[in-house]
């Protein structure tokens, strides 16, 4: 079989040795997906224009999707967003998800000269469609985040009531 090109039973023998097993096809699928959705994320990414406020409720989340484990840029990206504008963006609700992620964004990103800012956004934020819905099912833990948010912007020096305290129960 060898005289005429075809292989020999060691050529076949050593080609099956080389291929992938399938944990390793596996492994590498998943890491040429990871490698995919990095470099489409790079390409999505506002790097050379500023942050614009969402003008509607899939433009907030294509950048959430973006921004979420970017914690600074997620903190500027909600400061372009208006409080007046949250119950629009914010439509028909805010997921659990995205209201955890801005309760720990804001916790781990304010500072004196937002805490103020932080508290006016989530009091406006309280005025999405369904907030209570979100807040009621939220887990006792993220509960517990957001009290602790609140401790922490008034520790910064911002005006903290028991309102705004109770919308986040």
């Amino acid at each position: 079989a060898a005289a005429n090109g075809g292989a020999t039973g060691a050529e076949d023998a050593a080609e099956l040795a080389a291929r992938p097993t399938h944990g390793e096809e596996s492994a590498a699928a998943r890491a040429q997906a990871a490698a995919n959705v990095s470099a489409w994320r790079v390409k999505q990414m506002p790097t050379q224009r500023p942050l614009e406020a969402p003008r509607v409720p899939a433009d907030f989340l294509k950048q959430y999707a973006l921004l979420r484990k970017d914690g600074p840029a997620f903190f500027a990206y909600l400061r372009v967003i208006p409080p007046a504008d949250l119950p629009r963006i914010f439509s028909p609700e805010v997921a659990d998800e995205v209201l955890i992620s801005i309760v720990a964004t804001m916790r781990a990103h304010h500072d004196a000269t937002t805490a103020a800012w932080c508290v006016e956004w989530l009091r406006a934020l309280s005025g999405a469609p369904r907030f209570e819905m979100t807040v009621l099912m939220l887990a006792a833990a993220a509960k517990r985040d957001a009290a602790a948010l609140f401790d922490a912007l008034a520790e910064s020096g911002a005006a903290v009531g028991d309102d705004v305290r109770k919308l986040y129960r």
